[in-house]
This record gives structure tokens, sequence and C-alpha cells, in this order.
């Protein structure tokens, strides 16, 4: 990158109306299976999100449920996991509240996917490497969903 390039950057803000403070994890479980046949099997997680929030109108909270290969004896997973983070948020008054959903998303996914990843690979399994989702399409689908 030329100085003057990087001059400009360090010269212009780019304020974001929403910031990322924390995230927490709440629970995490893992439970082998030791009846899994070796078979290749597709990646079956689901999440379930939920947006609260906090003590004033510029404080938002995320919780993730994540569950990966539930009920594993039964469909002849490697294992089961599930896990809850919990991420926490400042907006400012000016925020458009109706983007934090996907924003607030796709800030987390990568932490559940990272946190995923280390844990299977200490626990002496293949690293299971969640894929990369549509944070715009699955929150519309979780929308579609709770209007059957």
């Amino acid at each position: 990158m030329d100085k003057e390039l990087r001059d400009n950057m360090k010269s212009k803000e780019y304020p974001s109306k929403m910031k990322f403070i924390n995230y927490v994890v709440d629970h995490i479980e893992y439970r082998s299976n030791l009846d899994f046949d070796e078979s290749e099997v597709s990646i079956d997680f689901d999440i379930r999100p939920e947006f609260m929030q906090g003590e004033n109108d510029q404080d938002l909270i995320v919780v993730l449920d994540v569950d990966i290969f539930k009920d594993a004896e039964k469909n002849n997973y490697p294992f089961e996991m599930s896990l809850r983070l919990v991420g926490y948020f400042k907006v400012t008054d000016s925020y458009e509240k109706d983007k934090f959903k996907a924003n607030a998303l796709a800030i987390m996914y990568p932490y559940v996917r990272s946190i995923v990843t280390s844990y299977t690979a200490n626990a002496n399994v293949n690293p299971l490497i969640l894929p990369l989702i549509n944070i715009n399409a699955f929150i519309e689908s979780r929308k579609n969903q709770k209007n059957k």
C-alpha cells in the first residue's frame, strides 16, 4: 500500500453507529457418539437467535443458541454439541434497529464457527468447520417459519 493511500485512510473516519462490546460463551456441551460407524455425514446444525433490549435504548443483546448434530446416536452423527453465545452491543440513537439483527449475526457467527472448530479439534475428532451462511436469507427464513 502506498504512503498517500495509508495517510488518506488514517485521516478519514468511518464511525459505526453500532459497537460490538463483547461476547460470552454462556453454555457449551459436547457429547461423543461412541457408536458412530464412521460413515460420511452432512453437517446438521441449527441456530436460534434471540434479540433483546439491554438496560437502555442503546444497549442491545443477542443470544445465539446453536445445536450441532442433534440426537447423534439416533442419527449416526459423530457427536452432538450445543452452545449458547451472548453478544453485547451499543448503538447510537440514530441507528436503524431493523438493521441490527443482520449486522449482529454477521458479527457473532464467525465466533460460533471458531469455537466449534477449536472445540472439536481439541476433542480429538475431525475439526468441524461450520459453513458460511447468507445472514439475510437466514433471517428471512426464520421470519417465514414464525409466520407459519
